[in-house]
């Protein structure tokens, strides 16, 4: 029986979402994909929710608190993929019009990807001042 270590199962976690971002936005365009992109969005919100629950209970004490701002930037930015890809299933859209609305997407599936990247490095180390730069920069961009 292999036993993982509570630093290899939390960054497994968030290698998961990383990996989800990756696949929606790889997948965006095919419209026969999308209640399979919105049910990987909803599990990741799910995770995503339980981040800090887990970190606590990993490694008995409270995640630091710049992987906890990075990571409740990721829910929200997973919540509003969720969204987009609910509101899509709701309505009846020609091939042409599923991707134009689709390519609104793609930004927020971009920062995604680069925010799951940074809470697997603040997961592993602090910050560097250019990491910090691109967190600001991705806040900016979704408020």
């Amino acid at each position: 029986m292999w036993l993982r270590s509570p630093a290899s199962t939390f960054r497994g976690r968030l290698c998961q979402r990383e990996r989800s971002a990756y696949l929606i936005k790889e997948d965006l365009s095919l419209q026969r994909e999308l209640k399979r992109n919105l049910a990987m969005a909803s599990t990741a919100v799910v995770l995503a929710k339980d981040d800090e629950v887990i970190y606590e209970r990993l490694f008995h004490g409270q995640a630091p608190p710049e992987l906890r701002e990075v990571l409740q930037d990721e829910l929200l930015l997973w919540i509003t993929v969720r969204d987009y890809l609910n509101n899509f299933t709701q309505r009846d859209m020609l091939p042409d019009q599923y991707r134009q609305e689709t390519n609104r997407l793609r930004p927020f599936l971009d920062d995604l990807s680069l925010l799951a990247a940074l809470a697997i490095t603040a997961f592993q180390r602090p910050l560097t001042h250019h990491e910090q730069n691109e967190l600001a920069a991705i806040r900016e961009r979704t408020n």
